[in-house]
């Protein structure tokens, strides 16, 4: 996000401009909604798109919904890279310099809106369908220590390198008791 420019959401299918609706709890539900196995892989790429732009696109195929679905939140969320394979077909082993999942929007909404209360008097509930992608996480990234959110991701990411024993334990139970549940 570059604060000297307009954010742009409109994008360009087959000669026609649509807007994105970039706000937050959209990209949000939208994510969940590829992640729910309730839900038909058949009929998710149409609902995204919906949720999305206001279309379904029903006249392309499933194949081609899949794909303007990931181009258009590849505009506004990063996805995991594909595995590299080595020469075999085998996957080759991940960097070291990756790190590892520190919070989840699912298991931490209480903390995260908290956050935003207290440190920006932001109501998130109320900045549904307002509050754009890219603030949001511009916002978020940038979340000062000192709130139950930035907490808790310190705890998840501690590692016990050269800390007192006692507090290799303590950091471990809170660890424990924090720690992010499969989804």
């Amino acid at each position: 996000m570059l604060i000297h420019y307009k954010l742009d959401d409109d994008i360009e299918v087959d000669g026609e401009t649509y807007t994105v609706n970039a706000a937050f709890d959209v990209i949000l539900r939208c994510n969940d909604l590829i992640q729910d196995s309730n839900v038909s892989d058949l009929v998710k790429p149409s609902i995204a798109l919906d949720m999305l732009v206001g279309e379904r696109f029903e006249h392309y195929t499933i194949q081609e919904r899949i794909e303007l679905v990931t181009a258009i939140l590849g505009l506004y969320i990063e996805f995991e890279e594909d595995v590299q394979l080595d020469l075999a077909g085998n996957p080759m082993p991940k960097q070291q310099t990756e790190s590892k999942r520190l919070f989840s929007f699912m298991q931490d909404s209480d903390s995260i809106y908290a956050a935003f209360m207290q440190v920006y008097n932001i109501d998130l509930i109320d900045e549904q369908g307002k509050l754009h992608w890219r603030k949001f996480k511009a916002l978020l990234n940038n979340l000062p220590s000192g709130n139950a959110f930035s907490r808790i991701m310190e705890i998840r990411g501690w590692t016990p390198a050269d800390d007192k024993k006692k507090r290799s334990v303590a950091m471990r139970e809170l660890q424990e008791k924090i720690r992010l549940r499969e989804e």
